[in-house]
């Protein structure tokens, strides 16, 4: 079974198609500035790997907020994300082919806590920005808005009274 990995990431979008190593990937510069701009960059790769391959699967990993129906919440280093779908978006170029999809810290974390076998793990992500997750009984830990531990967007407001401020 053939699955395609695709990371978003707001410098560079890389795409790797994996049996049981990864057997062929790519990876291009984000230049998109709109969701059409990131649909004509993105288009011609999908239908090479959809084409060339067997894809079973799609897993999507985004640097954001997403609810559970694909809807991004938040995209801080891309805004013009912000109230797309993307599972909606991806559906569009790959015909019945089961999409999957969580931001990329989590999925980053989440395997690399899988792969070493551990129970509690806490991973930090440095790219564009600052990822993190909280792996706790081999479980992701979120929030209701599936935005929590996201260590580079913890605001914090010194104008606020009170001894921790100071």
């Amino acid at each position: 079974m053939k699955t395609l990995g695709i990371d978003i990431g707001g410098s560079f979008i890389k795409f790797g198609v994996l049996d049981d190593e990864i057997i062929d990937n790519q990876e291009i510069a984000n230049t998109a500035k709109s969701i059409s701009e990131f649909n004509n960059l993105i288009a011609p790769i999908l239908q090479k790997f959809t084409s060339k391959y067997e894809i079973a699967a799609i897993g999507i990993g985004f640097p954001g907020a997403i609810s559970i129906n694909g809807l991004i919440i938040s995209a801080p280093n891309m805004p013009y994300w912000t109230n797309q779908n993307l599972s909606d978006l991806f559906s569009n170029y790959v015909n019945n082919i089961p999409i999957f999809f969580q931001n990329d810290a989590y999925f980053a974390g989440f395997a690399e806590a899988k792969l070493n076998e551990l129970d509690e793990y806490y991973f930090i992500t440095l790219g564009t920005g600052i990822g993190s997750v909280l792996v706790r009984d081999r479980q992701i830990v979120t929030s209701k808005n599936n935005f929590s531990g996201e260590l580079g967007h913890i605001i914090i407001n010194f104008n606020e009274k009170g001894d921790n401020f100071r």
